[in-house]
């Protein structure tokens, strides 16, 4: 096998816009020689498994998965691909919204004479 430092295919890697509650995720193809260790980052914070997120991760492909996201869940997130042969790092972002539409009310003040 001949090295090949890691690529990140970012076809898959467009920003997007979802409801709280309305499952995301990104299915990511990597390549490289050898097979590149990935991790996931949002803004500064590694991401690891729990509550409702979970990573995938496989020989030139990683998945990151929220099953259940919230409007905190909104931001940047960064996913690093890494050999001995040097680095790769691509960044998507998400916006999560309200699930239920938010009204504005109006008020007005009736003067009486």
């Amino acid at each position: 096998m001949f090295p090949v430092p890691p690529r990140i295919d970012r076809k898959n890697l467009k920003d997007i816009t979802v409801k709280e509650g309305e499952p995301f995720f990104f299915d990511v193809k990597i390549i490289g020689e050898p097979a590149p260790e990935v991790e996931w980052m949002f803004g500064s914070k590694k991401i690891y498994d729990g509550n409702n997120r979970r990573i995938e991760n496989v020989p030139n492909n990683s998945k990151l998965i929220n099953s259940k996201p919230e409007r905190k869940d909104s931001g940047i997130y960064k996913i690093t691909a890494t050999n001995k042969y040097g680095t790769d790092s691509a960044e998507v972002e998400v916006t999560v919204v309200c699930k239920y539409p938010v009204f504005a009310a109006s008020f007005t003040t009736l003067g009486l004479d």
